[in-house]
């Protein structure tokens, strides 16, 4: 068990996850629990109420580590799209300055075709 920092309260404030019209306010950051901190503690309590906690404290750490991995390839995918989309601005890039120096070569007169006097 440990306390949270206040870059953490405010953060899960932030996040609706705690309500912020508490009764009169907190004076201390609240103290919170490691997921291997919360299932040595309910292997202490032994009361029908402490076993429901248990399993929907295990629960809920398996959900957020589905959430975070779920993330993390998310945010690969992500960075894997930057970098692909760096690579084809090169290449666009390319094209747009060939085309201007196209562009900006003057217009040779043509010489007309045939018997000329």
């Amino acid at each position: 068990m440990f306390r949270i920092s206040k870059d953490e309260y405010d953060f899960l404030i932030s996040q609706i996850a705690i309500s912020k019209n508490g009764s009169g306010g907190r004076r201390h950051l609240p103290r919170v629990f490691t997921e291997h901190g919360a299932v040595m503690l309910s292997s202490i309590l032994r009361s029908d109420k402490a076993v429901e906690m248990s399993k929907f404290i295990v629960r809920a750490f398996i959900k957020i580590r589905e959430i975070l991995s779920s993330n993390k390839d998310l945010a690969y995918k992500v960075q894997e799209l930057e970098r692909e989309q760096k690579v084809q601005n090169k290449h666009i890039n390319a094209l747009y300055a060939i085309l201007g120096k196209l562009m900006d070569e003057p217009v040779k007169d043509k010489k007309p075709i045939g018997f000329q006097h």
